[in-house]
């Protein structure tokens, strides 16, 4: 749950809607929507016990679920570069 919290903290500190969560082991996605804090919060898995080409598949479900939540950040805070 506290990693629920820190997800939070950075979305409303950075004003970012979108937050996702990855964690390592299975873990059917779960998604919050903390309207008062405007804030959606969303977690997922990556099976780690399955064959390479499984996991393989789990990892890129994930990448590409983050590369939509990067794509939903330049919409609602096109300001927000990255800090390299």
């Amino acid at each position: 749950m506290f990693d629920l919290y820190q997800l939070l903290a950075y979305g409303v500190a950075l004003g970012l809607p979108p937050g996702l969560l990855i964690y390592a082991g299975l873990r059917p996605v779960d998604v919050q929507q903390l309207k008062r804090a405007d804030v959606e919060l969303e977690v997922m898995g990556i099976d780690m016990s399955g064959r390479p080409e499984q996991v393989l598949a789990h990892a890129r479900a994930a990448a590409l679920r983050l590369v939509e939540h990067a794509h939903m950040r330049e919409v609602v805070n096109p300001g927000i570069r990255d800090s390299r």
